[in-house]
This record gives structure tokens, sequence and C-alpha cells, in this order.
């Protein structure tokens, strides 16, 4: 009986030990949420190039490249009155670098800012049943 005990306490203890714990993360990705529309306008671009340096934080390394320079490119057109585009953007990115991974320290970004003016809405294409209609 004290051998059973025995057998049956090491192996609830062996049961017990042997449990395997999964952990897993996960990363989301932008989503593409750009608007198209046949509207025209005028585009005022400042002849004065500007200029930023963001420093990203964990969370937004996490995102990736991409986001961390849509978010530096936005900190530059919020800093010059609000602009709306940013023309001929260029990227200097600093890392650090690990034995298997690199850190983002910073991303250096400058262009020129521009604003749209007069924007207008496109006049509506004739297809060729409204102009054989219309005739």
């Amino acid at each position: 009986m004290k051998k059973l005990n025995v057998i049956l306490g090491a192996s609830l203890l062996l049961m017990a030990t042997s449990c395997k714990v999964q952990m897993a993360t996960s990363t989301s990705m932008p989503i593409d949420a750009s608007i198209t529309s046949r509207s025209t306008a005028d585009l005022i671009v400042s002849q004065e190039k500007v200029s930023t340096k963001y420093f990203p934080t964990k969370q937004e390394r996490k995102m990736g490249l991409g986001f961390i320079q849509q978010n530096a490119a936005a900190e530059l057109l919020e800093k010059n009155g609000n602009a709306d585009v940013l023309v001929n953007p260029q990227y200097v990115i600093e890392k650090k670098f690990y034995l298997l991974r690199s850190k983002i320290l910073s991303v250096k970004v400058t262009g020129y800012p521009a604003f749209f003016k007069n924007i207008k809405p496109a006049e509506p294409q004739k297809t060729i049943v409204n102009q054989v209609v219309n005739n």
C-alpha cells in the first residue's frame, strides 16, 4: 500500500510538472484607408524645405518601419501649419543593432509641405448611353 501511494504521488507530481504553457503575440498591420476622388485642386508647395527628428515609442516600434515613417511625416506636417501633404519626403533612419534584431531609435524626415487650394468636384463623365439619350 505504501509503494502504491509513493508511485501514485510521484505520477501526480510528474503530471503536474509536465504541463506546457504557450504564449503567443500578434502584431497588427496598418489598414490602407486611402480615399480616391476625381476632384481637382491646386497644390501650393512651399519653397522652404523643412525637417524634424521623430522618436518612436515602444508600441510604435512594434508596428513597423512604415508606420513610424507615416507618424514622422504627420508630425512634420502638423508642426508646419497643418499642411495637407509632404512633397518629396526623405527619411534618415537611425537604428541600434543587437545580436538578432535591431531597434529604431529615431527617424529624421525632410520635405516640402504643401496645401490643397481651390478644390472643385469633377464633372460627371458622360457615357455613350447618356450621349445617345441626350442627342
